[in-house]
């Protein structure tokens, strides 16, 4: 394994750059790296720069991580013995591996007769069930045939309500033609009596107009009788006082005149 003393800037520059060129082919930034080792930020600077001892171990959590290949990074440099020691690593942690698997093995063999033995028991017992199902199947059988009768005798009478049903529904649309004829009646009458109370307004107010005005016509009237009560016959005044009271009189009696608007129906 290479000492520090003997790796070079510029090893660790080829390191560097391979590596961020690994990187930048899977799309994958210097930082998730070091998330996917699990290892703190600033592992890989630590690296780059020399301040940290770059080892198999590293090597090995980058490929981990990434998928890289150590050789890759560090062929043709100082740092590639560091390739020799992951190898070593790597076959001794395969022999453990096969080691673990090889127990793992045995204990499930071992296992497995156990559970051969128990399913065996469980087949005798399933076999049990089996024919108690079949004789439950039979009385099934019978049920449903019940069942059928049933459904059967269901279906006429559903086959009367559906009719009795149709018939109900005509005769609900008749109801609903009813009440929509009636509906509109009755919107009609509602605007000729709100005509009738728009007219019986205008009359109440036209009655309390003319009220004035014949107030004011009574009046003058009594003005005039009283001018020609008070006057000598021979005033030359008199007839002129005289047609105007009769003038007046027949306003009075003449009432509104044109007022000809009538309720229509």
């Amino acid at each position: 394994m290479p000492d520090n003393d003997d790796i070079t800037p510029s090893d660790l520059a080829i390191f560097k750059d391979r590596l961020q060129a690994k990187l930048k082919e899977l799309g994958m930034s210097q930082r998730e790296l070091e998330d996917k080792i699990g290892c703190g930020r600033g592992l890989v600077s630590k690296l780059f720069k020399g301040r940290l001892k770059l080892t198999g171990k590293h090597l090995v959590e980058i490929y981990q991580a990434s998928g890289i290949e150590g050789h890759d990074l560090v062929h043709g440099t100082r740092l590639e013995p560091l390739l020799s020691s992951v190898r070593v690593s790597a076959t001794s942690q395969r022999v453990q591996d096969l080691a673990a698997d090889n127990d793992r093995l045995r204990q499930e063999h071992a296992a497995s007769e156990a559970v051969v033995k128990h399913r065996d028991q469980e087949v005798l017992q399933l076999r049990k069930a089996v024919d108690a199902e079949t004789q439950g199947t039979k009385e099934l059988e019978r049920l449903l045939a019940s069942t059928q009768h049933g459904l059967d005798n269901l279906d006429a009478e559903r086959s009367v309500l559906e009719r009795q049903l149709a018939e109900q529904r005509k005769q609900a649309a008749r109801n609903l033609s009813s009440f929509a004829a009636a509906q509109t009646d009755w919107v009609t009458e509602k605007a000729r009596r709100k005509k009738a109370e728009t007219l019986l307004v205008q009359w109440r107010d036209e009655a309390l107009g003319l009220r004035g005005q014949l107030a004011a016509a009574n009046e003058l009237c009594r003005r005039l009788q009283s001018q020609i009560n008070n006057s000598t016959p021979s005033n030359p005044i008199n007839p002129i006082l005289t047609g105007l009271l009769g003038i007046g009189a027949g306003l009075l009696l003449g009432g509104g005149g044109d007022d000809d608007e009538y309720y229509d129906e």
